[in-house]
Parts: structure tokens; sequence; C-alpha cells
């Protein structure tokens, strides 16, 4: 028995890249979604540490209604279902559909970042600013920092709005489109570990 042959297949180590078949297009989208995630982890991470350090229970809520925070969860999360079906229709080669799509994601854009301005006014005229305290800092930096995100992914999509009238972009080739909702995807994903965080915690 000790001296039994026993052969096991060899395996390769090193030697295979694991991004095969990925484009490099799609990979530096994957690798920027990443440094993202740096920089959110860190204006979450500094908020959550300043809280534990003050004592969890000594922050309130800074929002005046959840149920704001709530209305702008679901108008992020419909427009994340619009950008998939914006994909599906650019598969598809359906001019239309990809255009209403396109353009209701960037409606709901436009929506969620009215109703945070609002938000906004909403909290300067009861005196509280970025500046106030470390509470409203942490939560105005992240916060506007993601409402940064939310107007880049706008104008990303009128220049692809632009592009579909003009040029019928995106139809024969449908990548850029899943390279946005790939970024889009993410902040709403972003927003909904904000949302519990700032407006029921």
């Amino acid at each position: 028995y000790g001296r039994e042959e026993f052969n096991a297949p060899e395996m390769a180590i090193a030697s295979r890249w694991p991004f095969e078949g990925v484009g490099t297009t799609k990979l530096g989208v994957w690798f920027f979604l990443a440094s993202d995630v740096v920089v959110f982890g860190a204006a979450i991470g500094s908020y959550v540490f300043a809280r534990l350090h003050a004592g969890w229970g000594s922050w309130g809520t800074v929002p005046p209604s959840a149920t704001v925070g709530l209305f702008n969860t679901y108008v992020l999360l419909t427009s994340s279902f619009t950008v998939i079906l914006a994909l599906v229709f650019a598969e598809r080669g359906n001019k239309r559909g990809l255009l209403g799509m396109m353009g209701a994601t960037l409606v709901l854009g436009l929506t969620f970042l009215g109703v945070k301005g609002w938000e906004w006014t909403q909290e300067f005229a009861h005196g509280i600013y970025w500046f106030t305290d470390i509470h409203y800092s942490t939560y105005f930096v992240t916060t506007g920092l993601h409402a940064l995100h939310v107007i880049l992914g706008m104008l990303i999509a009128a220049f692809m709005l632009y592009r579909i009238v003009t040029v019928d972009a995106y139809l024969s080739d449908h990548r850029p489109v899943e390279f946005f909702g790939l970024y889009w995807h993410f902040v709403d994903i972003v927003w909904v570990i904000l949302f519990p965080l700032f407006y029921l915690m």
C-alpha cells in the first residue's frame, strides 16, 4: 500500500488570466467601480467610526423624513429596472424602446436629484449645514458625493441619448449600454446602503 502509485492531475498555477473572455473596456469599468468602492467605503466608514466614538444612540437621523428617502430609494431602484430594459431593447435592435428606457432613466435621475435638492433646502432652512458638526458633515459629504455620481450618470445617459437619436448608436453594439448599466447599478447599491444608515438608524 505504501508503494502504490498515485497519479494526480497537475494543476496549472498562475498560468491563466482570471479575466479571460472579459473585454478590456468592461474590465476597466470594473476597476473604476472597485476604486469607487474604496471612496465610498472611506466616507461611510468615517461616519460609522465617528458615530461609534460619540455613542451610536447619541446621533439621530439627519433628514427631515424617512418617507422622502424611501421615495428616492424607490425612484433609483426603478431607474435600475429601466436600464435593464434599455439593454434588452438594445440587444433586440429596438431603437424606440432603447430611447424610451434611457429617457426614463434620465427622468428618474432628475427626480432623485430634485427630491434631494428639496430635502437639503429643508435642512438649510432649519440651520443644518455641512459645517454644523461632524454628524452633519459626514452626512452632507457622503450624500453629496453620491449626488455627484448621479449627475455624472445623467450626463452619460444624455450623451447616449444624443448618440441614439443622431447615429442609431448601440443597436449593433450594445456593450456601452451594459457598461453604463454597471455604473448605474453601483450608484443604486450605494444609495441602498446610505438610506438605512442616515434615514432609519
